[in-house]
């Protein structure tokens, strides 16, 4: 059977490759390979056509041309589409009815039913072949667990499966929809007749034909009962959102498969209720293998470490944190700002330089405070059980009556480990409470009460409990918690959530049948802060499972910026006149950057809601900056510090991205006209520090601003800690001070803001916009890259990936891991001996540069000579860095899965960006070497260039006409933000009429 299917890749278009497929045991042609969507054909005209039309052509040729190559005779099969009808009058629609399309899609079908047509008028003319053909002309096919996630059920089917926006153009359709086994039917009852006229073409038939079908169910369905019937086969809790259609999508067919019937015994067998059941079925089932799958490649049946003497060797001289179990909560082994070592709560841990060698078949550790040169150890004189200080001890005191070394055993259960002084019978206990002392226990006590990290050794990666970090647990797995387990582990959290996970879709699965239609229907509010999901936190995303959300029930899932296949074949050229064959080349362009960008469009860089929300014209939400009053405005501004402290760039701490979004907010005033909603914008300038008169603008525009509703009020924040007001250095002290979140003044509010912190309680992912802050690099940014001919192709570039930041926040030991020059040293310093080398296709060296500016001049020649620039989390995790790399053409390295970035929503990340795990750093440069070509990083670059507008703000100086320019017509921050907010604006909310939540 194994020879009976051969797979080859390529174009139809290209008569080389078509004639290489084109063997003698080829029998007929099932005709598929279009372009199959109605809005990719709208977004490449040129392409569409051409492939559908001329490629059929071509197709039929080369059947043609084996046929007399060998003097046999073949069949074809050519799938059309209902769209060659475009909106009929009369219903059903039968063959000969009149074709009118409505759409470039449904004219290049025609076209393509034209084409076979006219050859098949040639062949019975000239007498020189044979070929019996069939067109199908295709009601709405559905049903299969692998279609494209843009058509319209997979698009409503995978969104509610996890609880996301389904949208939905128009919402008035109404369609016939054929099962894909139906389907499958009709094209095999087309073959079965096929061959039959072919075999005894002689005896029956002539020497060529064409009979045209319509597949159709015979019953339609409105989109309305679609999205409800899955929804509660799903039970779903998305949110839906209805846009503005337009005369380009028909919006009523009901097919005649009369024809099909009497002369092929075609009949449509599913009903479409019965359809969307087994569809839910396919995707729970995918969703249950995936998941079992992932369970089994993370090790999850038995999580053991298998840490052995030689592995813990590569501990030696490494940066590392100790952790300690006091009582079951993680504290932190330190010498800093003590008398003696001692268990902290202070987070993020202070580093300890630790060394390891073997002695006699045990591993011996060291640890050393790398600031004051002071060693872990104890008083030899003096071993008995009970407390014991931990001094600080110097070179002179281990020379005298003290032990530095520890014997290290490790639990390959938990992964921690126990320290034993050398030649001694005890081991070394935590203390009970923070603060006190350590004391001594007997050796044969189970106790295993520490935990080594490494974060920068000198040994080649991977390094013994790299991965299993308990600071990266508490950064990406927690979003209120104040709890520090010490026995909390990334590896073995996700595992659990996982199998909870599994468990949830096995119940999911037990219990779909048709009685779940009678439930009563869900009852929706415009606000998303009633939405029922709203408190959850936000799930994992795992980007190998075919759902990317780990949905575990007790938690919302988020937009990710996961790797997926094109959306089609030539996506990358949609929006636009070139046509994807013969592939356009790079290779001679004086500029191969702006040659990619000339041959794409920046829509191409947008989600595919997003792109579907802003191609149908949809308005703008009416946004009015609310007027404060003179007396009020001048008794703020003067509080805050004048109009320089609140507007003006400075040499440092530009918190002004929110005075830029007001002026050009107010240019607008009048112009926008949108019906769907209008908003109060209540200023708010976040970098002057005081947070009360936020509250003070709220309460008078309240009283005072016309149509003041509290739900559709945006206020912008600037600053680290958007909503949440209060500023800390990290997260997990904001999650003491504010555990329930924003302040309650924001709860229905629409957040403006740079904070997205999916692991702080401060944003609201399906409710707040992300915005770009406003770096105070951007008079040099603009002087360096504003012509973008100036920004150096990737191609070009002699650094791998560069990162510069101090070691602070809640990214601390993010940046300390990705500053690590050992870590490179380890690898011989060079990228010639890493796997895969996918990158390397430059004709320079390349290499990483951490920690420094190297021999560069200026950050901007830097930035200008970087392929990757890894954007890890600070205080939070946005940083001003980020604009700064978009603006140089250096992609951007996303580094875990606890942040979203600006316009999250509608930008598809994924085109403009890289992610590697945190577990992967200790590995950094081999991942980005390996896992992306050339071909992967100039797609990339091209794709940020095309967008990186929506990251630049005005500068100070430029007046009002340059502002609105530059903000709304080159489609700069705030073209985006309107459109974000008026995505949220028509979206309404499943609620479960709780009213209590904080």
């Amino acid at each position: 059977m194994s020879n009976l299917l051969r797979v080859k890749i390529g174009d139809i278009r290209d008569p080389e490759a078509l004639n290489n497929a084109m063997t003698d045991d080829v029998v007929g042609v099932v005709h598929l390979a279009s372009v199959s969507r109605v809005l990719w054909c709208l977004e490449n005209e040129a392409d569409c056509l051409d492939v559908n039309e001329r490629g059929t052509d071509v197709v039929l040729n080369a059947l043609s041309d084996l046929n007399v190559r060998d003097g046999r005779r073949r069949w074809f099969v050519l799938a059309s589409s209902r769209e060659v009808y475009g909106n009929s009058k009369i219903l059903p629609v039968s063959e000969d009815d009149e074709k009118l399309p409505a759409n470039v899609y449904g004219a290049s079908k025609l076209r393509a039913e034209q084409v076979l047509e006219k050859h098949i008028e040639f062949l019975k003319q000239s007498g020189t072949g044979s070929l019996h053909a069939m067109a199908l002309r295709l009601s709405n096919v559905y049903g299969g667990v692998h279609d494209h996630v843009e058509r319209l059920i997979p698009s409503i089917i995978t969104q509610a499966l996890s609880h996301q926006v389904i949208q939905i153009v128009g919402g008035e359709q109404n369609f016939d929809l054929l099962h894909i086994d139906d389907c499958t039917d009709a094209f095999l009852l087309a073959i079965t007749r096929l061959t039959e006229r072919t075999e005894n073409w002689m005896a029956r038939f002539s020497r060529a034909s064409l009979r045209v079908y319509n597949i159709a169910s015979g019953s339609e369905g409105s989109v309305d009962t679609l999205i409800d019937t899955i929804v509660r086969f799903t039970e779903s809790k998305s949110g839906i959102r209805y846009i503005p259609g337009d005369d380009r999508y028909p919006k009523v067919y009901r097919g005649s498969a009369e024809k099909a019937r009497r002369e092929l015994g075609f009949q449509a067998a599913v009903p479409l209720k019965e359809g969307l059941l087994r569809l839910t079925r396919l995707h729970l089932q995918r969703s249950e293998r995936g998941l079992t799958g992932e369970l089994e490649d993370r090790g999850c049946a038995s999580p053991r470490l298998h840490v052995n003497v030689t592995d813990l060797l590569k501990l030696n001289n490494c940066e590392a944190h100790v952790t300690v179990d006091v009582q079951g909560q993680l504290a932190v082994l330190t010498a800093k700002d003590n008398e003696m070592w001692m268990a902290v709560d202070k987070l993020p841990p202070a580093l300890n330089r630790i060394y390891v060698k073997e002695v006699d078949g045990k591993a011996i550790l060291s640890v050393q405070d790398p600031d004051q040169g002071f060693w872990l150890g104890v008083d030899t004189s003096n071993h008995s059980l009970g407390p014991v200080g931990l001094h600080k001890i110097g070179r002179d005191d281990i020379a005298a009556e003290a032990s530095s070394e520890w014997e290290m055993e490790v639990n390959q259960e938990l992964g921690t480990v126990r320290l034993i002084p050398l030649s001694s019978p005890y081991q070394l206990k935590a203390p009970v409470q923070l603060g006190d002392s350590f004391s001594l226990a007997s050796r044969e006590e189970d106790i295993w009460p520490f935990r080594v990290t490494p974060v920068c050794c000198a040994a080649p990666a991977p390094w013994p409990f790299s991965e299993d970090d308990p600071i990266f647990f508490m950064t990406e797995y927690q979003k209120t918690s104040v709890e520090r387990p010490f026995l909390a582990s990334s590896p073995r959290t996700m595992c659990a959530r996982l199998r909870r996970a599994r468990s949830k879709v096995r119940k999911e699965l037990a219990a779909l049948s048709m009685k779940t239609l009678d439930e009563p229907r869900r009852k929706e509010s415009s606000k998303p802060s009633e939405w029922a999901n709203a408190h959850l936190p936000a799930c994992s995303n795992v980007c190998t499972l075919p759902a990317i959300c780990v949905d575990t029930g007790d938690c919302q899932c988020v937009l990710s910026s996961c790797d997926t296949p094109h959306r089609f074949p030539f996506s990358m050229l949609a929006n636009h006149p070139t046509l994807s064959f013969p592939p356009p080349q790079n290779h001679t362009a004086a500029n191969p950057l702006v040659a990619m960008m000339e041959r794409s469009s920046w829509r191409n860089v947008l989600r595919p809601q997003a792109s579907r929300f802003i191609s149908t014209g949809n308005s703008w939400p009416i946004v009015k900056v609310g007027p404060l009053g003179e007396e009020f405005e001048n008794s703020i501004l003067s509080r805050l510090g004048g109009f320089e402290k609140v507007h003006k760039l400075h040499e440092m701490h530009c918190f002004s991205a929110d005075s830029q979004m007001q002026r050009a907010l107010s240019l607008l005033e009048g112009e926008i006209t949108g019906q769907y909603a209008e908003f109060t914008w209540v200023p708010y300038f976040q970098g002057s520090g005081d947070k009360a008169y936020m509250i003070e603008t709220y309460d008078y525009l309240r009283n005072t601003a016309p149509n003041f509703n509290p739900n559709h009020v945006i206020i912008p924040f600037a600053h680290d800690w958007g909503g949440c007001l209060d500023f800390e250095w990290e997260v997990w002290t904001q999650r003491k001070k504010r555990p329930i979140g924003i302040n309650p003044y924001l709860r229905s509010t629409m957040q403006w803001t740079v904070m997205a912190d999916l692991n702080s309680p401060c944003y609201r992912p399906h409710q707040d916009v992300v915005i770009p802050p406003r770096t105070c690099l951007s008079p040099k940014l603009f002087e360096a890259f504003e012509d973008v001919s100036r920004v150096r192709p990737a191609r070009d570039r002699r650094v791998l990936a560069t990162f510069k930041g101090t070691n602070w926040g809640t990214g601390a030991m993010m940046r300390s891991r990705l500053m690590c020059n050992n870590r490179f040293s380890a690898i011989s310093g060079t990228l010639d001996g890493l796997p895969g080398r996918r990158l390397l296709g430059t004709t320079h060296p390349i290499r990483p540069l951490w920690g420094s500016q190297g021999d560069y001049p200026s950050y901007m020649g830097l930035l200008n000579d970087t392929i990757f620039c890894p954007h890890a989390a600070g205080t939070t995790g946005w940083a001003t860095r980020l604009v700064d790399s978009v603006c140089a053409g250096c992609v951007p390295v996303l580094i875990g899965h606890a942040a979203h970035f600006p316009f999250f929503d509608v930008i598809d990340w994924r085109k403009i960006s890289v992610r590697i795990e945190t577990a992967e750093l200790d590995r950094v440069e081999e991942v980005l070497v390996s896992r992306y070509s050339l071909e992967d990083v100039e797609r990339l670059q091209a794709n940020l260039m095309l967008v990186r507008n929506a990251f630049v703000y005005p500068l100070d100086d430029e007046d009002d006409s340059v502002v609105r320019e530059k903000m709304v017509a080159r489609r700069g921050p705030l073209f985006f933000a309107l459109h974000s907010a008026g995505m949220r604006a028509l979206t309404k909310w499943p609620t479960d009429e709780v009213y209590d939540r904080p």
